[in-house]
């Protein structure tokens, strides 16, 4: 047993290789000319992403994430989709006429 300068056992444990990387595991866990690598914040990331894409709220995220501070979630967010669109209501309404004929007539604010 491994001991610490200090005397007591050392507890912590070394990676070994319990068996070769499957052809899957491979795509996943190394790098290709196409994909990075899966790990930890990968899926820390996703989970984040799917809590903006379900609605759920920015401090709710926050702390169903573990997140420290609502800008350490924003850095998981950086990405994401959701973050980059508008609601409807943000966008102005905008009225197109056109002739009998479907021609262009001009626009207008509602």
């Amino acid at each position: 047993m491994k001991v610490r300068k200090n005397g007591r056992p050392l507890t912590r444990y070394e990676w070994s290789e319990a068996r070769a990387l499957t052809p899957r595991e491979h795509e996943i866990f190394e790098e290709s000319a196409y994909t990075l690598p899966v790990d930890f914040h990968s899926w820390r990331r996703a989970f984040s992403q799917a809590l903006a894409d379900a609605d759920v709220n920015i401090q709710q995220a926050t702390a169903l994430a573990g997140h420290a501070s609502l800008a350490a979630h924003g850095r998981y967010l950086a990405n994401s989709g959701r973050t980059r669109t508008l609601p409807e209501a943000a966008l102005p309404k905008i009225q197109i006429s056109l002739t009998p004929a479907g021609g262009f007539l001009g626009m207008g604010r509602a």
